[in-house]
C-alpha cells in the first residue's frame, strides 16, 4: 500500500448543519457500539435506500422522493465515528405525513423524546395513504410470517453448507445478503413504523390515567425471542439438548447486528451461563402466557374509558398494532438471522484469507466489505484490514451522546461511558429517571450486566440494569424482576418484552449502568419512569 492509497472509511459521515437533529436510541438496539465494515456492508450501505422503498409503499413518499440525497446528511440514517445514527428532523418528517401527531409520537415512542419546541409540519399525504397503508398493511400481516419461516430455512441451509464447503460456500452467498435485506425490508419494514404510529393514534384518544394501561398491555403472540428463552430454559432443566437449542435458535448472540461478536452456533458455550440462573425457575413461556391472559382485562378496561362511539375504533387500533408487534418482531428475527450468516460467510472466508497470508488474523475479515472479499485479485487487503482496524481501535476510546445536533462532542470514555455532553453522573442518592416503558413498581437487587451470557450472579427477581436490549436479552429479562435501559423508546424491544413479561420497565437512562451500582437495592417505577437507590452506595 503506497502513501498515495485511498482507504475509504464507510463509517464516518460528519454532518455541517447545526441544525439537523440526531438520535442512537432506536439506531442504539440494533448497533449499541460501533458498526463492524462488514455489517455496514451488508446492511447498512442500502439502509435510506430500504427505508424510503418502505416509506413509498405506505404512501409517504412520491416517486421523485426515491432519489437519494447527494447530502448524506438529510438522508434517514449516518454514520459518524463507526456508530449508527437517526436523522430526527428527516424521519419525523416522513412521519408526520400521517394524519394526526405521528411525528411527535415517532421521536417519543421509537426515538426515546418528544420535541421540546413545536417542530415544523410536514404536508400530509392523506389521501396518499389511504390509498396505500390498508395493502401495506395486510401485506406486513400476512406476508411476513410466511417470509418469517423462508428465512429460517434459508439461515439453516447456508451455515450447514459453510460449515462442510467453507470460502466457496461463504462467497456464493456473502454478495447475495444486501439485495436479500433489500426484499426484507420491503416486506417487514411497514410494521416497524406503522406500528408506533397506529400505537400513538390509539393513546392520543386516551386521557392521561388511562393511558398507563397501556405501559401494561402484552401482546398475544409468543415472539420468537419468547421462544428461544423457553427453549434456553428447557436445556438448562434437562429436558432438551444444548445443539436442539442451537439447532432452531443458534443465530442469537450478545449483539446480533456485530458480525464481531459471536452467535451462540459459533459459542453454544454461552448458553451454559443460563443454567444456574433458570434451574428451578418458572419458564419464560409461562410467565408470557401468565401476562397476556390479562390482555382482554387491560383492552376492556381501555375501551371504558372513551366514549362508547370511539370504543370499536380504539378496540380496533390496538388489536391492529398487536398484529404490527408479532410482525415487527419477526422481522428483528429475520435480520438476526440474515446478520448471522453474514458472521458466518466472512468467518470462513477470514480463514481461507489468513491460510494463504493475506490476512494477519482471520476476524481482520469483518474490517473489510463485501465487495474487498469477493474480489477475485486481492490487493492489500491486509493493510486496507488494518488501517480500519487501527480506526475501530482508537474509536472505542471514546464515545457519543445518545442525541445531538449538528456534529456531536465526543465522549472520551475515562470521563464516564456515552455521558451526555455537558452532564455528569450527579449523586448516586439522587432519583434516576427514564422514559415509562412498563407500568408497575419492582424493588430488588440490581444486577448491572453488560452481556446476557454473562450473567453468573443473576438471580431470579433481581433488577436487570443494562445499556440496551435486544431479542438475545430475552432469556435474562424473563428473570427479572424489572428492567432499566440507558437506551430504548416506548417501543423498543426491551420495552415490548418487558410487557409481554409483566414486569416493569424503564429505558432511556442514559447514564443507569454508571449511576447503578451492582448489588445495590434499588426500585423502579414502570408508569412515572423513576427509579429510587437505596443501598449499596458508599
Amino acid at each position: 500500500m503506497t502513501s498515495s492509497s485511498y482507504i475509504a472509511d464507510h463509517l464516518d459521515q460528519p454532518c455541517a448543519d447545526k441544525a439537523i437533529r440526531w438520535s442512537r436510541v432506536n439506531a442504539g438496539e440494533q448497533y449499541p457500539d460501533q458498526v463492524p465494515t462488514l455489517s455496514w456492508s451488508v446492511q447498512l450501505s442500502r439502509g435510506d435506500e430500504m427505508m424510503r422503498a418502505c416509506f413509498r409503499g405506505m404512501g409517504l413518499m412520491r416517486a421523485v422522493d426515491m432519489v437519494l440525497p447527494e447530502d448524506r446528511a438529510r438522508q434517514a440514517i449516518g454514520m459518524r465515528h463507526g456508530r449508527l445514527l437517526a436523522n430526527v428532523d428527516v424521519l419525523r418528517d416522513i412521519m408526520d405525513r400521517l394524519p394526526g401527531d405521528a411525528g411527535d409520537a415517532l421521536e417519543e415512542h421509537l426515538l426515546g423524546a418528544r420535541p421540546m419546541t413545536p417542530q415544523a409540519r410536514a404536508e400530509k399525504r392523506t389521501f396518499a395513504v389511504a390509498r396505500s397503508m390498508p395493502g401495506a398493511l395486510y401485506r406486513s400481516v400476512r406476508d411476513v410470517p410466511l417470509h418469517s419461516k423462508a428465512v429460517k430455512a434459508w439461515w439453516k441451509h447456508w451455515v450447514r453448507r459453510i460449515a462442510s464447503e467453507g470460502a466457496p460456500a461463504a462467497r456464493e452467498v456473502l454478495g447475495t445478503i444486501v439485495q436479500e435485506q433489500v426484499r426484507d425490508a420491503s416486506i417487514n419494514g411497514t410494521a416497524a413504523f406503522c406500528q408506533q404510529a397506529i400505537f400513538g393514534m390509539a393513546a392520543e384518544m386516551l386521557s392521561a390515567g388511562p393511558r398507563d394501561l397501556l405501559l401494561k398491555l402484552p401482546s398475544s403472540h409468543m415472539f420468537p425471542e419468547m421462544l428461544f428463552a423457553a427453549a434456553a430454559w428447557s436445556y438448562a432443566n434437562g429436558q432438551i439438548s444444548r445443539d436442539a437449542v442451537i439447532e432452531e435458535w443458534g443465530y442469537f448472540g450478545a449483539s446480533g447486528g456485530d458480525v464481531t461478536s459471536p452467535s451462540i452456533r459459533a459459542r453454544p458455550e454461552m448458553l451454559d451461563a443460563l443454567q444456574g440462573a433458570y434451574a428451578g425457575s418458572i419458564s419464560p413461556r409461562e410467565a408470557a402466557e401468565r401476562a397476556q391472559g390479562h390482555r382482554a382485562e387491560f383492552i376492556d378496561g381501555l375501551a371504558k374509558s372513551v366514549a362508547p362511539m370511539k370504543r370499536p375504533i380504539l378496540r380496533w387500533l390496538l388489536n391492529l398494532s398487536d398484529k404490527l408487534a408479532y410482525s415487527r418482531e419477526l422481522g428483528r428475527s429475520i435480520w438476526l438471522q440474515r446478520m448471522d450468516v453474514a458472521r458466518c460467510a466472512g468467518a470462513a472466508i477470514g480463514r481461507e484469507l489468513a491460510s494463504q497470508g493475506l490476512l494477519r488474523d482471520e476476524t481482520d475479515a469483518f474490517h473489510l466489505t463485501t465487495e474487498e472479499l469477493l474480489q477475485a485479485n486481492a490487493s492489500d487487503l491486509d493493510g486496507t484490514a488494518a488501517h480500519r482496524k487501527a480506526l475501530y481501535e482508537w474509536r472505542q476510546s471514546f464515545d457519543l451522546p445518545n442525541s445531538f445536533a449538528g456534529d456531536p462532542k465526543v465522549i472520551f470514555l475515562d470521563t464516564g461511558h456515552g455521558m451526555e455532553s455537558g452532564e455528569d453522573d450527579g449523586d448516586m442518592r439522587e432519583e434516576l429517571e427514564g422514559i415509562p416503558a412498563s407500568a408497575g413498581v419492582a424493588r430488588g437487587t440490581a444486577r448491572v450486566i453488560l452481556s446476557p451470557f454473562e450473567a453468573g450472579a443473576f438471580e431470579r427477581g433481581d433488577i436487570l440494569v443494562c445499556r440496551f436490549t435486544d431479542p438475545s436479552w430475552t432469556p435474562i429479562m424473563s428473570l427479572a424482576g424489572g428492567i432499566v435501559a440507558d437506551i430504548g423508546g416506548a417501543l423498543s424491544h426491551g420495552a415490548i418484552i418487558a410487557r409481554e413479561l409483566g414486569i416493569p420497565a424503564i429505558v432511556n437512562t442514559r447514564r443507569g449502568t454508571r449511576r447503578i451500582p451492582d448489588g445495590a437495592q434499588i426500585e423502579i417505577d414502570g408508569t412515572t419512569g423513576r427509579i429510587a437507590i437505596f443501598e449499596g452506595v458508599e
